[in-house]
């Protein structure tokens, strides 16, 4: 609504009753009032003044109440969150307005940091928040400067230069200065845009990553400029900050989000009472409930710290109830159902866990693609180590077969439940979700143990590894390994690797399946259970990984291929399956006629009965055959990126020869070689790269666009053009939702790269660039994280003061920073589960 406007000072006016200016006394009619403007607040008595006492106007037909206080008037506007059109007029309502030209009373200059239009204001409000006089105004309400401190008050001269020379001359010439000054050196042609910077300006001439300009709310005070900025202070400033950007609805990616993530960070700190106002918030702007689940699995886990176990469930039932209406789309479901799954198991309700993540929508392989990223990144927000680039490089977490149990597991452990955390891990039915789980809890235990002595979680692990088969028992040796060498502890780490390749030896190697006939296909193959095949296969690629980061590559490679020794027991090889299965789908009729040749029937009903089970029979051995496969070109690819790019080309060129039960699997018409080519790129072999690209499939599917994207990313990276890696993830698209989840992981991993060589600009410049708003907010939620652990917080807090970030973008880097602070501060105090590398 718009409030009426006194004539003389243009201050709005909130009583519509009023017949005259409370501010400057001026009459509100559109003629001068006959009697003088009264001169202050102040009122004197008829008997003090000797007057007589004018007479007074006729009652009007409706009282005219004294104006109510600006208190009473705020409290009487609706509630912003409810607005539909967003619009907080409670600020509006209690600002004094700036006069748009100089007046006694009114002669400090201020300038509007929005719109830049110069106004005047009295004293008084200094200091204060004030509104603009451009009605045109986005942001009107703005704080006035404070006046400066120790400034002398110079005498008033005399003469020519007397008070009332120089108040007619400011009267006139301020206004044609202001103008001036205006027209000079604040006139832009149109809105300010950003536009990323990079040192080499031809780089970026071109530069698109342009973000909207976003809104100060209330500008973010400057930070101490000690060497050693204090955490506690940077805390307190971000959770200031996090409140008013969520309160922001212009360029707001989503407010919903906003609430979300403001009300974590105060989860984080502790403050609960805060925290749950913002969900009461978050409330009032949407009504899907999954937005609050992570929020207050948050409090639970503050609550259960406190000692309050009964508030604690009581919450986890809150969150249990929020873990619904997920959307099948983007990476915050799946990291909400992890979160909330996590309470739930350590609140000894596994059934109840496992119910939420049957809320999912997890019925294709984009859907396992979206939760293999989320879990990763929730994996290191739970472990506070804030960087995908660590966890990708030591461990092989990103190949679990459930991510998300895995990641619900590791948060468990995390705060420090480790027996309820291997109880989730041996509650799932299948072997394989067992194994990984396991093995993952042993890596925070035995990191944990490392940094503080603590063997609490080693033993837990090892006592309940005991029930596991041999498989599962070296995997948790081998996941023990690799807490002790992501925490430094290389001997320890050495000897834990040594039982897991013991303990390797003695499992017992399947036969391999053989390729079976159409006579045996129609009467049923009989496979093994893949899972605890699949298992052993991903623990032979942990030792692996692990001899590779130990500089023993030659082993390395040698206990990869122990691997093929039981995925040989998967599944017959592709080469004499997957035609048949094509077949079936492409051609029916042909496969019924081989079905009545190799089975000597004649045509008949006896025929089409036969035919459907071979049918569904060879396409349930094409099932296990793809799998098998798909699992060995995941072991390969891995491989190609330790760098043994020329063992597995050997492996390409002649699987057989290397491998003796690789024969028949079709390596050369996969993605395999367009991957091994781009990083024979990237390690500078031009020859062995464009000698395998001559030899990859035409079409889609001989593609790898992940490799191509490393590659290309990579190369800039190298060279220091951080900038073009970032247009070039920015500009990647696919139809492929899970290619694209590929690249918010490559971006998150450069971005962790950046903020470890301390380059806080270029951390910023490499975000916008990325373009996308989701990868932008999570990129700058996890670099403020990870930049309080390499002391580079100070440096990112004054480059935020120079950008223009949308208010989501705010929100999420206040929130990584409250995160990293909570981390560095539990292990300065020493009760970090998930301690520092």
């Amino acid at each position: 609504m718009d409030f009426r406007k006194c004539p003389g000072c243009q201050a709005s006016v909130l009583d519509d009753d009023a017949t005259e200016c409370p501010f400057c006394g001026v009459s509100m009619s559109a003629k001068p009032s006959i009697k003088p403007a009264k001169p202050a607040p102040a009122k004197v008595s008829p008997k003090a003044s000797g007057r007589p006492t004018p007479q007074k106007p006729a009652t009007p037909t409706k009282p005219v109440g004294k104006p109510k206080p600006i208190k009473q008037a705020i409290a009487e506007q609706p509630d912003p969150e409810d607005d539909p059109f967003d619009v907080d007029t409670s600020a509006a309502a209690q600002s004094p307005p700036v006069a748009p030209r100089p007046a006694k009373g009114r002669m400090i200059r201020v300038v509007c940091p929005m719109c830049e239009t110069p106004g005047f204001i009295s004293p008084k409000m200094q200091g204060r928040d004030v509104k603009c006089c451009n009605k045109d105004c986005m942001v009107p309400i703005f704080k006035a400067p404070l006046p400066q401190k120790k400034e002398e008050v110079q005498e008033e001269p005399r003469g020519l230069f007397s008070a009332t020379n120089l108040t007619i001359g400011t009267l006139v010439m301020a206004p044609l200065i202001a103008g001036l000054v205006w027209f000079f050196m604040f006139r832009k042609s149109g809105p300010e845009k950003y536009v990323p910077r990079e040192r080499d300006v031809a780089e970026h001439e071109d530069a698109p990553g342009v973000v909207g300009a976003g809104i100060n709310d209330a500008p973010p005070e400057a930070l101490p400029t000690d060497v050693k900025v204090s955490l506690t202070d940077l805390e307190k400033q971000a959770l200031e900050q996090v409140v008013i950007a969520a309160r922001v609805g212009i360029d707001n990616r989503s407010k919903p989000y906003c609430r979300r993530m403001s009300a974590q960070a105060f989860a984080d700190v502790g403050d609960l009472k805060e925290a749950r106002e913002q969900l009461s918030r978050l409330r009032a702007l949407v009504s899907e409930k999954f937005y609050q689940a992570e929020p207050l699995a948050a409090i639970a886990w503050q609550e259960r710290a406190t000692g309050d176990v009964s508030a604690a469930s009581q919450t986890t039932t809150e969150a249990f109830d929020a873990a619904t209406d997920f959307p099948s789309v983007g990476r915050a479901a799946p990291a909400a159902a992890a979160a909330v799954a996590a309470v739930l198991a350590t609140d000894g309700r596994i059934e109840d866990a496992q119910e939420v993540f049957r809320r999912l929508n997890r019925d294709d392989d984009k859907a396992l693609t979206r939760e293999r990223v989320a879990a990763l990144v929730q994996i290191t927000d739970d472990l506070e180590m804030f960087d995908i680039d660590r966890i990708l490089r030591y461990s092989s977490m990103d190949m679990a077969v459930d991510p998300l149990a895995v990641a619900t597991a590791t948060a468990i452990a995390a705060h420090g439940y480790w027996e309820q955390a291997t109880n989730w891990s041996m509650k799932s039915a299948n072997v394989a979700v067992q194994e990984d789980c396991m093995s993952a809890i042993a890596v925070i235990a035995a990191r944990h143990q490392a940094a503080t002595g603590d063997d609490r979680g080693i033993v837990q692990v090892q006592t309940a590894a005991k029930t596991l088969s041999t498989t599962g028992q070296s995997r948790v040796a081998v996941g023990t390994a690799t807490g002790y060498l992501m925490h430094g502890s290389k001997e320890q780490a050495i000897a834990s690797l040594a039982t897991a390749l013991e303990l390797f030896e003695q499992i017992k190697r399947p036969d391999p399946v053989a390729t079976p006939d159409v006579r045996e296909i129609v009467d049923g193959v009989s496979l093994a259970n893949g899972d605890p095949l699949q298992s052993a296969a991903i623990g032979a690629a942990q030792m692996a990984r692990l001899q590779v980061l130990l500089d023993d590559p030659k082993n390395a490679w040698t206990t990869l291929l122990k691997a093929w020794e039981f995925t040989q027991g998967i599944a017959p090889n592709a080469q004499s399956i997957l035609p048949l299965v094509n077949e079936v789908n492409d051609n029916s009729n042909r496969a019924e006629q081989r079905v009545k040749r190799d089975m000597r029937l004649p045509a008949g009903d006896v025929l089409t009965r036969t035919y459907r089970k071979y049918r569904r029979n060879v396409r349930d051995v094409g099932d296990a055959t793809t799998r098998r496969l798909d699992l060995e070109v995941a072991l390969l690819r891995e491989a190609i990126s330790w760098g043994l790019l020329d063992n597995v080309t050997e492996v390409i060129r002649e699987p057989g020869a290397v491998i003796s039960s690789a024969v028949g699997q079709p390596y050369e018409t996969t993605s395999l070689p367009s991957t091994l080519s781009r990083y024979y790129e990237m390690a500078g072999n031009a020859a062995m790269s464009k000698e395998i690209a001559e030899s990859i499939p035409d079409g889609e599917q001989g593609r790898d666009r992940v490799a191509e994207l490393l590659s290309q990313t990579e190369m800039s990276f190298r060279a220091g053009k951080s900038l073009t890696a970032a247009k070039t993830l920015g500009d990647f698209s696919s139809s492929q939702s899970s290619l694209e989840q590929r690249r918010d992981l490559r971006a998150l991993q450069l971005a962790c790269r950046l903020v470890k060589q301390k380059q806080a600009n270029d951390v910023f410049q490499f975000i916008f660039a990325l373009k996308d708003d989701q990868l932008m907010d999570d990129c700058f939620e996890m670099t403020a994280a990870l930049s309080v652990k390499h002391g580079l917080a100070a440096d990112m807090w004054k480059q935020h003061e120079n950008e223009r970030l949308t208010p989501s973008q705010k929100v999420a880097f206040y929130r990584g920073l409250v995160s990293g602070i909570v981390a560095v501060n539990k292990q300065d105090a020493g009760d970090s589960v998930a301690t520092a590398d």
